[in-house]
């Protein structure tokens, strides 16, 4: 069943973080089966729309999962984009420090895409409980409190990892998320010194107001001047929407 389905969590209100599944095809957005059970996603998946939308686009489940990739590959290689990589390739320090531990306990959802809420589930504290009794796991609201300047250390790093001299090209794309919220990314390409190409994540940034070209390219020379490359730019890529 899973193989039709994703998880997500919601981004809004009052159940910020809850957990949810979305249907890969539909992307009608359902009930968390550790509270319901799965028998909404079975009922979801025989109904009319989706097995007919699975027919005309042939989809067998396979296609939105790569086979041989789980968490522990994904902790170990990061991926493309230099600025995840960075958060993960760290020196474990030896010995025990709580503040240490908060930022490594943040570190992992961001890397694997986990739901702040699973902090709460009793099954996940219980883990850490294990390893080390005496150890304060953080909830929800102080992860999320964690991410800002977790967020600003991340940009000042990058800002330091693009190179100091030379032009840069930049792509772009945006997507908008079943809640409707809007984003914008944008990344930063180069040629280093000794000619291998260099990317990485300069930003990701949610488009308030209508999806116009003027108001997208605000966002983009904000981005720029974040970074203070304003005026080294050879060349940007996006796809062909007529907004751009």
């Amino acid at each position: 069943m899973w193989k039709y389905f994703k998880q997500c969590a919601d981004r809004l209100g009052s159940a910020i973080g809850t957990l949810r599944v979305m249907c890969i095809m539909g992307k009608q957005v359902l009930a968390h089966p550790s509270g319901t059970g799965t028998s909404s996603m079975h009922d979801h998946n025989r109904c009319s729309p989706c097995r007919k939308s699975r027919k005309i686009n042939r989809y067998d489940g396979r296609a939105e999962s790569p086979p041989g990739i789980d968490v522990l590959t994904l902790l170990q290689k990061g991926t493309k984009t230099g600025n995840r990589r960075r958060i993960i390739d760290q020196a474990t320090p030896a010995g025990f420090n709580q503040n240490d531990c908060e930022e490594y306990f943040l570190k992992p959802f961001l890397a694997t895409n986990l739901a702040f809420n699973c902090s709460k589930n009793r099954a996940f504290r219980r883990v850490f409980k294990y390893i080390r009794p005496g150890v304060e796991i953080l909830c929800p609201t102080t992860l999320t409190r964690h991410l800002k300047p977790l967020g600003k250390s991340t940009v000042d790093d990058s800002r330091t990892f693009l190179p100091a001299v030379g032009e840069i090209s930049l792509a772009a794309d945006t997507w908008t998320l079943p809640n409707k919220l809007a984003f914008l990314a944008i990344v930063a390409d180069w040629i280093s010194d000794s000619w291998h190409m260099e990317e990485v994540l300069i930003g990701l940034e949610e488009i308030r107001g209508s999806h116009t070209g003027a108001n997208m390219a605000g966002i983009i020379n904000d981005v720029l001047a974040r970074y203070g490359i304003q005026d080294r730019i050879l060349g940007f890529t996006n796809d062909s929407a007529s907004n751009n």
